[in-house]
């Protein structure tokens, strides 16, 4: 005889829930962000100077603007634009990097640091390098060279008190300053570390790195010593300094590059005083 399985025992599987794996729960998940830090301004504090100044003169303090303003920047600041070389950032200052003479000039202040937003930021500037009054008591007609001259006293005023008749034009230490500004500070020669060039002090040598074609010596004290200039790709000026010349040391300055043959990498000394002493 056959046996049966009443209906309601198979139905039975059929009755359970869904399975707790099945199930399915949401919520709101909150995660820091940190907001991003912009470069938002760069500002000089002051954009004038007298022209003629000595080398390192303090023009202006340079202030970045952040967003939001702290942290503040941490990253460099350096120039750039057509009048770039003759000015140079030391901390947060804008200074002359050699004498300057009056006129206006451009540089762009550029601001960076990695991971910031508006990052180098760079903020154009005019600097204006103001002659100095009545500097030039003959006038500025005849290019004498007395409008860019170096700050400082003629040092000879009553040479030519005894002529009849003087010339028209300013004359050089007689009527404006000649050699290096008043004031101006010097480094010894041995002791320059740049890295422009590297100092030979067994040879009396200034040899220039191969990988800056323009290089300027500003401030030194070559005194009893022959300047050897070596190596330079492109034009030395040597600049604010001063030589003393004896019967021992009876030579300034001594090319030793094959210098002579191009037009476009010379020497040039400016602002500069030697003293002959035979």
């Amino acid at each position: 005889m056959r046996r049966f399985l009443p209906l309601a025992l198979v139905l039975v599987p059929l009755l359970y829930s869904t399975s707790s794996l099945e199930a399915s729960t949401s919520q709101n998940v909150q995660i820091p962000v940190a907001a991003s830090q912009a470069v938002n301004g760069a500002s000089l504090s002051n954009s004038s100077f007298q022209g003629g100044a000595p080398s390192g003169t303090v023009i202006g303090a340079i202030s970045v603007t952040m967003s939001p303003a702290s942290p503040t920047l941490s990253g460099s600041l350096s120039l750039s634009g057509g009048d770039a070389s003759k000015f140079l950032i030391v901390g947060t200052n804008l200074k002359t990097n050699g004498i300057v003479p009056a006129g206006t000039y451009h540089i762009n202040l550029v601001a960076t640091e990695s991971g910031l937003t508006n990052s180098p930021f760079t903020q154009a500037e005019t600097i204006t390098a103001s002659a100095s009054s009545g500097s030039c008591p003959r006038g500025t007609d005849y290019p004498d060279g007395c409008t860019n001259a170096p700050i400082g006293s003629p040092q000879y005023p009553n040479l030519l008190n005894g002529y009849v008749i003087r010339p028209p034009w300013n004359v050089a230490g007689v009527d404006y300053h000649v050699g290096y500004p008043a004031g101006q500070s010097f480094t010894n020669w041995q002791s320059v570390v740049d890295v422009n060039w590297t100092v030979d002090v067994a040879n009396q040598k200034i040899v220039c790195s191969s990988s800056n074609s323009n290089v300027t010596l500003s401030g030194i004290d070559f005194a009893d010593v022959i300047v050897k200039i070596d190596s330079c790709v492109g034009a030395v000026t040597i600049t604010n300094s001063k030589w003393r010349c004896t019967a021992t040391f009876p030579t300034y300055v001594q090319v030793l590059d094959n210098r002579a043959a191009s037009l476009t990498n010379k020497v040039v000394i400016t602002s500069s005083e030697f003293d002959q002493t035979l």
